[in-house]
């Protein structure tokens, strides 16, 4: 999965470090690619490295640092696929930078297609025409001009406005502060961006609509926009209808109250709104898993959890009891199911702090990767659920109970019906 930024600023404007932020905050934990380049007088200069962008940046000298200032720029980062941005020069004397989200065949036919063009649009275009598969990219040549594409709806790419200048990004909010979303590149259009704004220009007449259900689901940031409403928003209304549905389940105790807890923070929102669905449910977030992540190529290790509420046991000296979590039945609310080792790995814990019950349900379950290069699961691991109920997955992962949305349930919590979703990655 890769992630792709374009800014242009006025002139006497540097973008090398809001281009490094920008890439920070649409990073995921098993990135290891890093890419900018940027472009002052007439010339394109490179910055490609292996690392997270905010582990490698922090190494940067000064005086490199000085060396990459631009007034526009494109950035990449990614945990698979060919280094970007590539470079290539034509024989008219400029040369193009190109970032491509999109699997490393559709980078590789975008690169070569762009290349072969005298002019930046007209590579950009003719790339769209010829490479069939899905991907998004942003490419600039060496006179400052930054083009962006949408090839159809799977790939994410956003334009929007910044005080004296313009960015093309893969998530619609690439900074906290001065950076103002306008809206979507639409699928089959190219975006041209300079310093009196941006042209839109329709390329194809018939694309695939489909959007990627995961960029909603927990790709995407919680403050960023899709389809015209906050991320964060549609992820409570998702943990609702979880609640929901949890709420039916022949097992559940109306006479009980249920702890909701998050994994680890990508379940924060849909938790929420489980536990709005009733007063049975309470949230706690000073009861949350927490867990930190080492850089492994390809794959997120957990390498520390831990719950809060620990204290001395009274009763028995030398000894640990949990205050939050003795007696107490647990639902663990994710985004989603792939391997299922995080559930494990909570509901050992929580059974070693004394829990009476722990569930477990998910907003998706994933069963296969995602053919068009979106995946953010750990695929040094195999999907657990791949033709089975959340019965058979409970048993397997040694939960009392786990659940997930069905699939009309799920597209109906997004509230956008005038969308089209691909669901090829998810297990209906």
């Amino acid at each position: 999965m890769s992630r792709i930024v374009g800014i242009s600023r006025e002139k006497g404007r540097d973008v090398f470090v809001e281009m490094l932020l920008a890439l920070s905050l649409q990073i995921f934990a098993n990135d290891e690619m890093t890419g900018v380049a940027t472009a002052r007088d007439g010339q394109i200069i490179p910055w490609v490295k292996r690392g997270v962008v905010t582990s490698v940046s922090s190494k940067i000298h000064p005086e490199e640092a000085k060396s990459l200032m631009g007034n526009c720029g494109i950035g990449y980062v990614s945990s698979c696929g060919l280094m970007m941005p590539e470079f290539c020069e034509t024989g008219d004397g400029l040369a193009f930078a190109v970032a491509v989200d999109g699997s490393e065949i559709a980078q590789k036919q975008v690169v070569a297609a762009i290349c072969k063009a005298t002019t930046l649009r007209d590579g950009v275009i003719r790339a769209m025409k010829q490479v069939s598969i899905p991907f998004a990219l942003i490419a600039m040549s060496s006179l400052g001009e930054i083009v962006g594409a949408r090839r159809d709806g799977r790939k994410p790419l956003s334009v929007g406005k910044l005080d004296g200048g313009m960015y093309l990004s893969s998530q619609s909010g690439i900074l906290d502060q001065g950076a103002e979303f306008l809206h979507s590149v639409w699928p089959g259009e190219i975006i041209t961006l300079g310093t009196y704004g941006y042209q839109r220009k329709a390329v194809l007449p018939v694309v695939d609509h489909s959007r990627c259900i995961d960029e909603v689901l927990f790709l995407q940031r919680p403050g960023n926009i899709c389809g015209g409403q906050s991320v964060e928003k549609i992820r409570i209304r998702e943990g609702r209808a979880l609640g929901k549905l949890f709420l039916g389940l022949p097992f559940f105790n109306e006479d009980a109250e249920y702890l909701i807890m998050q994994i680890p923070d990508g379940g924060n929102y849909p938790a929420i709104g489980f536990a709005s669905a009733h007063s049975f449910f309470k949230y706690d977030s000073s009861a949350q898993v927490k867990c930190r992540y080492v850089n492994v190529p390809n794959v997120p290790l957990p390498v520390k959890y831990s719950l809060n509420g620990w204290i001395p046991d009274q009763e028995n000296p030398g000894k640990m009891t949990n205050i939050y979590f003795k007696g107490k039945r647990i639902v663990l609310v994710d985004d989603g199911l792939w391997s299922g080792s995080k559930l494990i790995h909570f509901r050992k814990m929580l059974e070693q702090a004394g829990a009476l019950e722990v569930h477990g349900v998910t907003v998706t379950v994933s069963c296969r990767s995602c053919p068009y290069g979106n995946d953010g699961h750990d695929l040094g691991s195999a999907p657990i659920g791949m033709g089975k109920s959340g019965q058979e997955i409970a048993k397997l992962l040694g939960l009392a109970s786990f659940n997930f949305l069905p699939e009309e349930e799920l597209i109906d919590s997004l509230g956008t019906p005038h969308r089209i979703y691909c669901t090829e990655c998810l297990c209906y």
